[in-house]
């Protein structure tokens, strides 16, 4: 592992989800529009129509650091926010897991961030279940178990 700081995970995290083929085929197929993908905090900054597809990709916790490393190791959560638009609910519903699916599948084909943590799991996601047509957002937690090298 040659990271120093967990930003290059981060940054992993866009270019993956940038450069995914599959999960770009989609976008452009469901929504005729390409993903953005940014680094931020959704609850900062408004989200417009015009920039969905979108996910927005944060670190917001760090927990179970490790004594025996000095704090140096430790859980690292990253959180994407993606969403997108579709003015028919039902599509919209079953599109979100589609979706949600394929940034999972970025995310961990190949094994990608084994040169730069210990271990990579996409765990809990949670969707908004429509609650604001004609916007559809889910929010995914990937772990990563990072030893921070310096």
């Amino acid at each position: 592992m040659s990271t120093t700081t967990f930003l290059d995970v981060l940054d992993k995290i866009k270019t993956l989800l940038e450069n995914d083929s599959a999960l770009a085929a989609f976008c452009l197929e469901k929504w005729e529009q390409g993903l953005t993908v940014d680094i931020g905090f959704r609850h900062r900054r408004e989200i417009a129509f015009t920039e969905l597809p979108l996910v927005l990709v944060t670190r917001p916790q760090v927990a179970k650091r490790s004594r025996h490393r000095h704090g140096r190791e430790a859980t690292h959560t990253a959180r994407l926010y993606a969403g997108f638009q579709n003015p028919d609910f039902s599509a919209g519903t079953r599109e979100l897991i589609e979706f949600e699916e394929k940034i999972e599948d970025a995310l961990t084909n190949g094994n990608p961030f084994r040169d730069l943590c210990l271990e990579a799991a996409v765990g809990d996601s949670v969707n908004d279940e429509g609650a604001q047509p004609p916007a559809f957002f889910l929010v995914m937690q990937v772990d990563f178990l990072y030893r921070r090298n310096v």
